[in-house]
């Protein structure tokens, strides 16, 4: 345990523990997002139209998107 303790920074061990859970809050954050999107575009009869899966497909793409953009800006310590 010691050396595992060692080789890691107090930031780095921060920022693993922060990410961990990120995931499973974008999940909270997006899964009510996407029933609001498509309830905007309403139903047909019992089911969503093409065009509501299409409109958040879109918007997932387009989050995505900012994500990598956002990851260049990102930065990284020396080393390899």
């Amino acid at each position: 345990m010691t050396i595992l303790k060692n080789s890691f920074h107090l930031a780095d061990r921060y920022g693993v523990g922060l990410m961990n859970p990120a995931a499973f809050l974008a999940a909270a954050l997006f899964q009510p997002f996407t029933g609001y999107l498509m309830d905007a575009v309403g139903r047909t009869g019992s089911v969503y139209p093409l065009e509501a899966y299409q409109q958040v497909f879109t918007v997932y793409i387009l989050s995505m998107l900012l994500a990598l953009v956002c990851s260049f800006f990102k930065k990284s310590k020396g080393g390899a």
